[in-house]
């Protein structure tokens, strides 16, 4: 074996999750073409600075933070004037938690609210979604497609939207109250009456939707 004049750093695996690690090899290479692994007098280095190195048998082991806070790290491995390179790729973890924008939803009949849905994993770094979209108990009309919807408010009352991936759900509650009167509805619609004689009248509006709004003596 001869002098060294080429290093080399490998990554197993290339992609790691967060809280994840990956083993970091590192070996020379001769002017014959000889490997040399875990050459003496090399270090490695992390750019940027996200994450960790350990000194382990045979080479050195990264570990991946919990909160990502960039896509990809080069670690860079060198001895004397030679240098080598290798890119991690830093992933979320398995989603753990979805959530719906807005949280909180009031609206009259027949106005409607855009939705959105966003996972998260266990560290609370963003995880791609696309869910299926559900109501309960109906009482207005939702659709969705990927991480949007739109919600439709018809019946006053109160609404569950939920947002499913994976078996992992989010809920928000939707109020619904009726719209503004379009009309006014007296009880009794006609009356006949003595000379002396009292009646009591009730009034009711009536939204666009049909859905009564208020009642009044």
């Amino acid at each position: 074996i001869g002098e060294i004049v080429e290093l080399t750093v490998s990554v197993r695996p290339g992609e790691v999750r967060a809280g994840g690690s990956a083993a970091v090899e590192v070996s020379g290479i001769d002017r014959y073409g000889n490997a040399i692994p875990d050459p003496p007098g090399v270090s490695v280095e992390i750019t940027p600075r996200i994450g960790s190195l350990e000194r382990v048998e045979g080479g050195w082991r990264y570990r991946a933070p919990e909160r990502l806070e960039a896509e990809v790290v080069t670690l860079t491995a060198r001895m004397g004037d030679l240098r080598a390179e290798a890119i991690v790729r830093l992933v979320p973890g398995e989603l753990a938690e979805v959530k719906i924008e807005p949280e909180k939803i009031e609206l009259r009949a027949g106005e409607e609210v855009k939705l959105r849905a966003k996972g998260y994993d266990r560290f609370g770094n963003p995880v791609e979604v696309s869910p299926s979209w559900g109501i309960s108990p109906g009482l207005g009309e939702l659709s969705g497609e990927g991480d949007e919807a739109v919600y439709r408010a018809v019946r006053a009352g109160r609404e569950t939207i939920r947002a499913v991936e994976g078996g992992i759900y989010g809920e928000v509650a939707v109020t619904v109250l009726p719209g503004e009167p379009a009309s006014i509805e007296l009880e009794p619609e006609e009356a006949v009456l003595r000379s002396g004689e009292n009646l009591t009248i009730r009034a009711g509006g009536v939204d666009r939707l049909s859905l009564i709004h208020i009642s009044e003596p």
